[in-house]
C-alpha cells in the first residue's frame, strides 16, 4: 500500500498483519495504522495516536444501497488521554470515478464521509473509493484534529 500523511512524501508500507477483518500495515519509519473494511481505526507512531474507533467496519454495502445514511462513532486517543469521543457520520454516494493505481486504471464507486464532533468543534470529510466487491482502494481519512489527512492506495488485494 502507499501512503502519503498531510504534504509528506509517498511512502511503501507493508502488510504487517491479519488479525480477523483487522489489517495492520508497517511503514519503514514505524508508522502502524490498523484498517478494517478500509477505515483506520487505530494508529501508532504519531504524536497523537487513535486507539480505537467502537463502530467498525463500516457498513459500505448498506450506505451505497442508501440504507443507512448516519452513524454513531467514539473514538480513543492516547496523547492527550481521550476515551470515547463521539463523533456523528453521514453518508453521501458521490458516482463512479476513474481511479489510477500505478500503471492501471480502476472504476471505482466515490463515498464521502462528513464527520464532526461537537464536543470540539472538530469538522472533517472522509472519502472512500471502492470497488463492487466493497473493497477500499484508495482513502483520503482524518483521524484526528491534531494530525494531516492520510492518503493511501492498495497497490494490490491484501492476501494473507
Amino acid at each position: 500500500m502507499l501512503i502519503k500523511i498531510g504534504k509528506g512524501p509517498t511512502g511503501l508500507v507493508i502488510l504487517e498483519s491479519k488479525l480477523g477483518k483487522k489489517y495492520t500495515w508497517l511503514s519503514a519509519d514505524e508508522i502502524y495504522l490498523v484498517l478494517q473494511n478500509g477505515k483506520i481505526i487505530e494508529s501508532r507512531g504519531f504524536e497523537n495516536n487513535l486507539t480505537g474507533s467502537f463502530q467498525a467496519p463500516l457498513p459500505f454495502e448498506e450506505i451505497i444501497k442508501g440504507e443507512i445514511h448516519e452513524l454513531q462513532d467514539y473514538y480513543s486517543y492516547d496523547d492527550p488521554p481521550l476515551k470515547n469521543l463521539g463523533l456523528a457520520f453521514k453518508y453521501q454516494v458521490k458516482g463512479k470515478e476513474y481511479i489510477q493505481i500505478l500503471d492501471k486504471k480502476k472504476e471505482l464507486l466515490k463515498v464521502e464521509e462528513y464527520g464532526s464532533s461537537k464536543i470540539l468543534g472538530w469538522q472533517f470529510v472522509n472519502t472512500y473509493w471502492i470497488d463492487g466487491d466493497y473493497q477500499v482502494w484508495k482513502s483520503i481519512q482524518y483521524i484526528s484534529p491534531k494530525l494531516p489527512e492520510i492518503n493511501y492506495i492498495l497497490t494490490k488485494k491484501p492476501s494473507m
